[in-house]
């Protein structure tokens, strides 16, 4: 398997003289059949992660030469995920209002990605240091499907006592 990198498969060049070739790409889908990618007519292959038949025949005066297939993977590339909570004063309550920064590592070449964090709390609503803030990572857009995306992120932050007022 070949993880993903955001270049595309590219079939080596030997070739037999006067000899014609096609190549079959397919990918397998969801439903787990393999279709054609019909867009993909020649030896320069796909480029987002997945599991894949490449059949190269070659013919020459109409006579079929030879013919092989291929069975390929190009895994998912990785991605980290890391963020910056906000410390807050102690309101009885797990929920973070807001984080200061999220930081993703991983993303290849060109790729458009939108990150954003969602049900983000303290795993302890008590007054203390050092707690662990956990959050879900939303992402977006068309080349996610080319990455193994962490459903969870976490850190620490501080949830600090709450001044009380004696009237």
């Amino acid at each position: 398997a070949v993880v993903f990198d955001g270049a595309t498969v590219k079939v080596g060049s030997s070739t037999v003289d006067g000899a014609t070739y096609t190549y079959i790409w397919q990918k397998k889908g969801e439903n787990g059949t393999y279709a054609a990618i019909t867009e993909l007519t020649d030896s320069t292959g796909p480029a987002d992660a997945g599991d894949y038949t490449l059949t190269v025949t070659a013919t020459k005066n109409n006579d079929e030469l030879a013919s092989a297939t291929w069975n390929f993977t190009i895994e998912k590339a990785a991605l980290t995920a890391t963020f910056v909570a906000e410390d807050k004063e102690y309101d009885g309550d797990t929920a973070v209002d807001d984080y200061k920064s999220l930081n993703v590592t991983g993303i290849l070449g060109n790729d458009e990605l939108k990150f954003s964090l969602r049900d983000i709390a303290f795993v302890d609503a008590n007054v203390g240091e050092d707690i662990t803030v956990t959050a879900k990572l939303v992402v977006e857009g068309e080349a996610a499907k080319n990455y193994n995306i962490p459903g969870t992120a976490e850190t620490k932050a501080n949830i600090t006592p709450k001044p009380l007022t004696v009237n």
